[in-house]
């Protein structure tokens, strides 16, 4: 009877586990010989020397939750090698690789072969020493010096918080360097244990006390807090006594719920009230949760993902206060059925979930929650203390509060972003640098909306000098002049309509009053809010101004307004009535709309709803008409600025007949005019060194004003019938 000779077998003499294929090499020296090390092999519970072997997709057979330092200190094991070597997933274990020294974590791989490793430090085919740790001390803080040449990073604020969510659930030692990478640089970071867990491992010898410091490993528990110094630092010995939820700056309403219904009660030892969070992406909603798991402790269990919480359901104990920090949502996740179990059963203490939006969450688990907030976008008061958190003292506090002001709509990470970016720009100081970044960061609430602000001025539009003085009184006094407001209890409009004639200069007017109001600015034509699926057309509708909200204060420009606002029934389209629906509801004030402002723009104002027009929803109409002869006259002066500047206009050209000649004409034709004439000139030759009367004759006879009179007689009739300024 035949029988298959074993993989692995072990020495009689030193009692240590081989491949069979080495077998001969072992027993010549064995047990005195010294190159022991040189041979893949393994004593139970204690060294282990493995052959590096490459894994395609190393990834995929790390556990679903392995991120930061578990995804780069993770080593793949077959499970035979980790039975025979008699540890456990997760063990912590020190790996000798020449003169480098890690602490890594052992996963079970099967595609790994016997007494073999797959790991992402080490090269393949070379062998490494692995050693079981089984002695080391929980921590919920820990200290990690830089090196001089990362001292640069020693005072970002937001490293700390990197390292935090990076390190968590770690083992580190003091011989063990953690390289990480952080916006592209690879920092080198030291651990350094705390002096009470020193205190607590040292051994007291005959003469002096002495401490092994190889064997005292540090595991960084939930919640840690992670202290960043620079080599030859002097180490602050006081342990950081600052509430986490007051190191956060902004969020001032949500901090306060978060205290009331959570941190205080489980305190007191009384019931909590699980809470629903939600707001836009970069708001701090993960920053809270940290910060509600650092002050409560051990109690807690934070979940990353839906999966996660599949997974770890049966490590959720009783009394547990769960805080579910997800930011991809799947309404038919299974998680979230158990989720709801958990709650109904009164198995968890609280729970507390994160959500970009709270439709995000499937219903069934959203009613289990008694308490919904949303965490709004940083007001100005609040986007000074978020700035004061992030620049220190670099920032002088009226500079700051300048910062403030302007950045309408920023959430915490935006701000940040902000002053990332000003590092690159050019200017005298740091307002000039964040002013100029400023116009480059859109805010995140409104990225899918905003159009990029262009650079017109009201000096760019010629004449109209009473209108836009209107435009201006009804936009920006109520922001320059509050008090004003007050003092007659005068409601600013909350919509205005620009009618006239096309070419005008509407949509120019919003463009210069997008760029020198230094609002946020939303601009949507009428028909990009259609769409074929159901009920999409009214929530593009109501999406536009709930992110108005967000971010206000907010202009809200409708360019061809007549496209969602034409007279129920005129157009036979249930879609467009809908839609109509939708948008006297967000402008009725149902909801608030604080800091909100319409306007729109059209050409057929005859065929708007009435509703859209009465007082409260488009309570203001502006009649922008064809440009009188002072009007004209500037537009033309704006027009010919470039080849006066030039001296590409001839001596003979007469402006005064060109403005009369261009009765009717409205300001975009007179712009075209004059273009035209520039073009004929060069057609002539272009080698020509000024523009003539006779060109402008020629460009009179090519570009005639196309406003029917029939149509001012409309918007004279329109005037009439409805209350204009």
């Amino acid at each position: 009877m035949s029988s298959k000779k074993k993989p692995i077998f072990e020495c009689a003499k030193c009692g240590r586990h081989f491949l069979s294929k080495d077998e001969p090499k072992h027993v010549a020296g064995c047990p005195d010989r010294e190159d022991k090390a040189m041979i893949p092999s393994l004593d139970a519970g204690g060294l282990f020397v493995g052959l590096v072997q490459p894994v395609e997709d190393f990834q995929k057979y790390l556990p679903n939750d392995a991120t930061g330092w578990s995804k780069f200190h993770s080593i793949l094991v077959n499970p035979s090698t980790l039975n025979l070597w008699g540890i456990v997933p997760r063990q912590p274990c020190r790996m000798k690789n020449g003169e480098t020294t890690l602490i890594v974590t052992p996963w079970p791989c099967k595609e790994v072969s016997m007494l073999r490793i797959a790991t992402r430090s080490a090269p393949n085919e070379s062998l490494v020493q692995l050693t079981p740790i089984s002695d080391y001390s929980t921590v919920k803080r820990m200290e990690v010096r830089l090196d001089e040449k990362f001292q640069r990073f020693t005072n970002d604020t937001q490293l700390g918080a990197f390292l935090e969510a990076y390190l968590m659930y770690g083992f580190f030692s003091e011989d063990s360097p953690i390289i990480v990478s952080y916006f592209g640089h690879k920092i080198t970071l030291h651990p350094i244990t705390p002096i009470d867990v020193k205190m607590e491992n040292m051994k007291l010898g005959e003469e002096a006390p002495t401490m092994n410091e190889q064997s005292l490993v540090l595991h960084l528990a939930s919640g840690c807090s992670i202290l960043v110094t620079q080599q030859g630092q002097k180490r602050n010995s006081a342990p950081e006594t600052r509430d986490p939820l007051e190191a956060i700056g902004g969020c001032s309403l949500v901090k306060k719920a978060l205290v009331r219904y959570i941190v205080e009660p489980i305190k007191k030892n009384t019931n909590p009230c699980s809470l629903l969070l939600w707001g836009l992406a970069g708001n701090g909603k993960t920053l809270l949760v940290n910060a509600v798991e650092k002050i409560l402790g051990a109690n807690t269990l934070k979940i990353m993902s839906l999966d996660e919480l599949a997974e770890k359901q049966s490590l959720i104990g009783e009394k547990t206060t769960l805080l579910v920090d997800i930011t991809t949502y799947q309404r038919e996740h299974k998680a979230y059925s158990i989720l709801s179990e958990l709650m109904s059963s009164g198995k968890v203490y609280c729970v507390l979930l994160t959500a970009r939006s709270a439709d995000d969450v499937e219903i069934g688990t959203r009613i289990r929650f008694p308490r919904e907030i949303e965490l709004p976008v940083p007001n100005e008061t609040e986007r000074l203390e978020i700035l004061r958190v992030l620049s220190g003292d670099s920032l002088e506090g009226p500079k700051m509060m300048e910062i403030a002001r302007i950045t309408h709509g920023f959430t915490g990470s935006d701000l940040k972003n902000l002053l990332e970016l000003a590092n690159y720009e050019q200017g005298d100081d740091l307002v000039q640098k964040l002013e100029k970044a400023q116009r480059l960061i859109r805010p995140t609430g409104i990225r899918q909306f905003i159009l990029e602000v262009p650079d017109v001025k009201w000096a760019s539009i010629g004449g109209n000098q009473a209108l836009k003085l209107e435009v201006q009184q009804a936009v920006l006094w109520p922001r320059q002049y509050p008090e004003a407001f007050a003092r007659f209890g005068v409601q600013p409009p909350s919509g205005i309509l620009l009618y006239g004639p096309p070419g005008c200069s509407k949509t120019l007017i919003a463009r210069a009053l997008a760029n020198e109001s230094k609002m946020n600015f939303l601009a949507v034509k009428g028909p990009e809010l259609f769409s074929k699926w159901v009920g999409e057309s009214e929530k593009a509708v109501r999406d536009l101004f709930a992110r108005a909200r967000q971010v206000a204060p907010t202009i809200v420009f409708f360019d061809e307004i007549d496209a969602v606002g034409q007279s129920r029934g005129a157009t036979g389209s249930s879609v467009g009535d809908r839609v109509l629906a939708q948008l006297l509801t967000e402008l009725d004030g149902l909801e608030k709309r604080s800091g909100v402002i319409l306007l729109a723009a059209t050409n057929r104002p005859d065929q708007l709803d009435s509703a859209l027009l009465r007082p409260g929803r488009l309570d203001r109409a502006i009649y922008v008409g064809l440009p009188d002869e002072e009007s004209r006259r500037e537009i033309i002066e704006l027009s010919l600025k470039t080849m006066n500047a030039n001296n590409a206009i001839a001596d003979d050209l007469d402006i005064d007949e060109l403005v009369r000649r261009t009765d009717g004409y409205s300001g975009a034709e007179i712009v075209a005019l004059c273009q035209t004439a520039a073009m004929i000139a060069m057609r002539e030759s272009v080698h020509i060194q000024a523009v003539s009367w006779h060109h402008f004759t020629l460009s009179l006879r090519a570009i005639v004003p196309r406003t029917d009179k029939s149509l001012i007689d409309v918007y004279e009739k329109f005037s009439k019938g409805n209350t204009s300024v």
